[in-house]
């Protein structure tokens, strides 16, 4: 009896000996990742000729951007405020992935290039991207 309480006082040290160092490891890893990210010389970034042989539409006088941020998709179609906006103008939705940063969804919606292309990658580098955008 006295064999197997040490043998549960052991793997009970030994698991929370582990669970500390995964802890510190996480924490480690996370604090430096960021660091990392933030390239905004683009990874697959390519050189495009913009050109375009077509007549532009004609523009509206005035045009609006509403960006909501962090809204689902789901619940913003029980909203009536926005389908009040549906019913006069457009609304449009899009799909960011498994992680959605505010930055580099921004800079996809005012520039238009892939996420993987902008150069933005968080919230943290507040210098412009190397992409044309709206802004």
């Amino acid at each position: 009896m006295a064999r197997s309480m040490a043998g549960k006082m052991t793997m009970l040290g030994a698991a929370m000996l582990f669970s500390m160092l995964a802890a510190l490891c996480a924490y480690t890893l996370s604090d430096r990742y960021i660091d990392r990210l933030p390239n905004h010389h683009g990874y697959y970034l390519v050189p495009v000729v913009n050109q375009v042989h077509s007549q532009p539409k004609k523009r509206p006088r005035h045009s609006i951007l509403v960006l909501v941020d962090g809204l689902r998709r789901s619940d913003a179609l029980t909203m009536s405020s926005l389908a009040r906006l549906r019913a006069a103008g457009q609304c449009r939705s899009t799909y960011s992935g498994a992680l959605t940063i505010s930055r580099p969804v921004y800079t996809v919606i005012s520039s238009g290039v892939e996420a993987d292309r902008t150069g933005a990658r968080n919230n943290d580098e507040t210098r412009p991207v190397r992409v044309e955008s709206i802004w």
